[in-house]
């Protein structure tokens, strides 16, 4: 039999579960992931820590199933919405990942509001920017952290981090980005 592993890196867990091919759960683990707010309006966590519990629990869960890892036929990730994961051009965590509770980057958008651009990107997107969205926060670091912006290799979102540190390859979402970029 083969099974389906599904990692899921939400605002507060690292959830990871085991199913069988009906979907039935067969196990699972869970960690409380750290967020830290070094000023008013930030919301960050270590990514680095974040990776780690990602495999711990990964781990745990397929320990505790007993199945053989090698009957895993596929492995899935979820993650909280918007924010933003960067790596650098080296492929090690930039920055702390920004979740998207942060709001550090809302003068952006105060700005693109009163200026016109937020109404242009909602009719060629039919969305509306805000402050998590990788767009605005990319905008902030640009401004408020160069050094760091000069070294991104990829942006990311929380799923899409850890995808990557699983497999070594970079991909993201197309229904992801609808949001994400203008």
């Amino acid at each position: 039999m083969k099974y389906l592993v599904g990692i899921d890196n939400g605002g507060t867990f690292v959830k990871t579960a085991v199913f069988d091919q009906e979907g039935r759960q067969i196990a699972a683990a869970k960690e409380p992931v750290v967020n830290v707010s070094p000023r008013p309006g930030y919301t960050e966590r270590d990514m680095e820590l974040l990776w780690e519990a990602s495999a711990r629990t990964s781990r745990t869960a397929v320990e505790k199933s007993g199945i053989d890892p090698a009957d895993i036929a596929g492995v899935s990730f979820s993650g909280h919405g918007k924010g933003l994961y960067l790596v650098d051009k080296k492929g090690k965590p930039l920055y702390r990942g920004i979740l998207s509770t942060d709001s550090r980057a809302e003068e952006y958008v105060k700005r693109w509001k009163e200026d016109g651009t937020c109404k242009r990107v909602f009719a060629k997107s039919l969305q509306t920017v805000l402050a998590c969205q990788p767009v605005s926060l990319l905008a902030w670091l640009r401004d408020n952290e160069p050094g760091v912006y000069a070294e991104i290799g990829y942006v990311f979102s929380v799923k899409d981090y850890i995808r990557y540190r699983i497999t070594g390859e970079a991909y993201g979402e197309y229904t992801d980005f609808q949001g994400v970029i203008w």
